[in-house]
């Protein structure tokens, strides 16, 4: 039984993903949010690290939500491709609360970098 990444969120010490699969010819979806090893945990807090160092004077990066080509297929055309979009959340209080990254711009190296190990370390640990 193949599982695949469909979409992820990383906060520091805890992950969720979300994950398709296919079982007596029917797909389904399921979720896993522990038991992770800690190459998956390291990435997630290095991608929350990334986008916390981008983040500037906006408050503190709480989350950082991942999507693969299966939950975001178009991407945004010019600023990123398909499973590329990133939504980051900021600290209770903060202003804004969340933004979209990759809709109206190219997504921060640093940050697809990370994002990209992060999905990386996910998909080999479903």
């Amino acid at each position: 039984m193949s599982k695949v990444l469909m979409g992820a969120i990383a906060k520091s010490g805890k992950v969720e993903a979300t994950y398709r699969y296919t079982v007596f010819g029917a797909t389904k979806v399921g979720t896993k949010s522990d038991g992770w090893p800690s190459a998956v945990t390291d990435a997630a807090a290095a991608l929350v690290a990334a986008a916390d160092a981008e983040a500037g004077d906006f408050g503190a990066v709480v989350s950082v939500q991942v999507y693969t080509a299966i939950t975001d297929p178009d991407g945004a055309p010019g600023f990123s491709a398909p499973g590329e979009l990133v939504d980051i959340t900021f600290a209770p209080s903060s202003t804004p609360a969340s933004v979209r990254v990759g809709d109206d711009e190219t997504i921060p190296e640093s940050i697809a970098t990370a994002r990209d190990a992060f999905k990386a370390a996910v998909q080999a640990a479903l």
